[in-house]
């Protein structure tokens, strides 16, 4: 009996002294994470994190890299849009910039209807504005013809009278004569024998220092009127381009106006030398006035080659004037306002 307790007290030692190893060795290693679950009375375990350098492995070295400077983020407060009160209208090819109140007052006098007393008054102006245009077309035409006939007469004269006492010379160095010499010296040959040792020759030159500058201011005035009567002809464009390109088209009207504004500068530049000739103690028909007497008389040809050639585009299209076709449009486009504001 002695001798079974004894192994039974040995049995027990040797197990108290695994559980207090036990309990050593649990309070060396790590203690988990205990969680705490909906239930207060069961928690969760937890597993340890990942060794991130496990064993058997080396770690990697450390990467150098250059210090980046540390930037600090501003942070702005977005506002939200407000209206402005600029209009942008649409013209041709860009946008026009202004205000609302302009515009909405600008639409305000569109949408106005005007007072119908300032429209008769407006379509009695354009009425009278068509009769004087009228007028002054017909006058035009009456005057064109007359210049025309004015300018020829006068080359006529200036060839078969005036002739320069040293032509023969000029005829023999061709070379240096103009076309305009070289075709009034040809004309002075045809009609040389109306002229040869004429004893009216002189007395007609005479005559004509008297009526130079007379003659010349005719001239002037009649090139004037004709050449504003061609840019009445002309038709221009809805922009300086297209005006601009039908003129160097040469259509409606663009013709008529390079012929009358060559034959006014010719006109022009005729004053000098008619002045000069109007001299009286002056003889002209001197070997020192020889070159004198070939320009004038080139002038003179040019300007009634010019005045016959707009005679004859006025005798092809005698009613063109699309200054007055525009004032009869208005003179329509008003009277259609009056009848509406009548209505």
């Amino acid at each position: 009996m002695y001798e079974v307790d004894e192994e039974h007290s040995d049995h027990n030692d040797d197990f108290e002294q695994q559980q207090h190893q036990q309990v050593e060795n649990a309070s060396n290693e790590p203690q988990p994470i205990l969680q705490e679950s909906t239930s207060p009375e069961e928690t969760i375990e937890q597993p340890p994190p990942p060794d991130p350098h496990p064993e058997g492995q080396i770690e990697p070295e450390a990467e150098t890299r250059p210090a980046v400077p540390e930037t600090k983020l501003v942070e702005h407060k977005s506002e939200p849009s407000k209206p402005t009160d600029d209009v942008y209208i649409q013209m041709h090819r860009s946008f026009r910039r202004t205000n609302r109140q302009a515009f909405e007052k600008s639409q305000e006098n569109l949408d106005k209807p005007t007072k119908p007393h300032l429209n008769e008054q407006y379509l009695v102006g354009v009425k009278f504005a068509i009769v004087v245009q009228t007028m002054f077309h017909n006058f035009s035409m009456v005057l064109q013809g007359f210049l025309s006939g004015l300018s020829v007469g006068h080359a006529v004269f200036a060839f078969v009278f005036a002739e320069p006492p040293t032509e023969k010379c000029i005829i023999k160095n061709p070379f240096q004569k103009t076309f305009l010499q070289f075709f009034s010296i040809s004309f002075q040959k045809i009609v040389f024998f109306l002229t040869s040792n004429s004893p009216k020759k002189d007395v007609l030159v005479r005559g004509y220092q008297w009526m130079a500058i007379p003659v010349q201011a005719a001239f002037y005035v009649c090139y004037t009127i004709s050449a504003i009567t061609a840019l009445d002809r002309l038709e221009t464009g809805t922009s300086i381009r297209e005006t601009i390109q039908k003129f160097i088209s040469l259509q409606r009207g663009s013709f008529g106006v390079i012929v009358w504004a060559t034959g006014t500068v010719c006109s022009v530049l005729t004053t000098a030398y008619d002045e000069y000739l109007a001299n009286s103690d002056m003889g002209i028909l001197t070997e020192n006035n020889s070159r004198v007497l070939i320009a004038w008389r080139s002038l003179s040809l040019a300007r009634a080659i010019c005045a016959l050639i707009g005679w004859l585009l006025i005798a092809l299209q005698p009613q063109a004037n699309f200054t007055l076709e525009k004032l009869q449009r208005l003179m329509v486009f008003m009277f259609g306002l009056i009848v509406k504001n009548r209505a």
